[in-house]
């Protein structure tokens, strides 16, 4: 249960008890959001190297059969 606020100090260290757990909190996220944008930077990266592998890959294929029909 929580209690009433009697005095303008209580008010205070009410606000700064609040403002301690919000800061906590934002530092968790921030810390979250952080993870988030390097594993989305490590999966481009995996991307575009999957990407340049199917364009040689292609390149090939059709060298391959320009050679087989001639």
């Amino acid at each position: 249960m929580s209690t009433q606020i009697q005095t303008p100090v209580q008010a205070i260290s009410k606000s700064f008890d609040l403002h301690i757990d919000t800061q906590k909190q934002m530092t968790a996220l921030l810390g979250l959001i952080n993870k988030q944008d390097e594993h989305i930077k490590l999966i481009t990266v995996k991307l575009l190297k999957i990407e340049k592998t199917l364009a040689r890959f292609q390149m090939t294929e059709g060298a391959d059969e320009h050679r087989n029909n001639s």
